[in-house]
């Protein structure tokens, strides 16, 4: 199974999510079941993750050493099995420009069930970053469940 996690310039949300979303996929043994990435709908090409989200991951005990931006391509939307992105406009943007994958293109807060995006930390403090994280490793750990679920891992 394949999972896409997309926000606008794949510096924060995203790789955070993928990060965390794959360390779920390891402590129940299914990295092997999982493929996790990201990328931005307005993304540089080949920067690292926010120094800031680089350090709230490192408290966390994970990394994102490894990450660089890329921008969101239609073959993305094709080769991945869901779709996660971090705002409704996020949703729509890549509705709009492809409307045949809407049935796999879902905000995270939509598909756990919660109401609300994940706010962009960028420019922001500390205090932003550990909230963004936290709001993700909740949500994705409501969603966990039912990605293995849904997608029989």
């Amino acid at each position: 199974m394949k999972v896409l996690f997309v926000c606008t310039g794949n510096t924060c949300r995203s790789p955070m999510a993928s990060a965390i979303l794959a360390q779920l996929a390891d402590r129940d043994g299914l990295l092997d079941a999982i493929e996790v990435s990201s990328a931005g709908i307005a993304a540089p090409l080949g920067s690292p993750a926010s120094r800031a989200a680089c350090d709230v991951m490192l408290r966390r005990g994970l990394s994102l050493a490894y990450h660089e931006t890329r921008q969101i391509v239609f073959d993305d939307l094709i080769n991945n099995d869901l779709v996660l992105t971090m705002t409704v406009g996020q949703r729509e943007i890549l509705i709009n420009g492809m409307p045949e994958v809407e049935n796999k293109v879902f905000t995270l807060g939509e598909f756990v069930g919660e109401k609300g995006d994940v706010l962009d930390p960028y420019g922001g403090g500390a205090q932003e970053y550990e909230a963004c994280a936290a709001l993700l490793t909740n949500w994705l750990m409501e969603g966990w469940e039912k990605i293995k679920e849904q997608y029989e891992l």
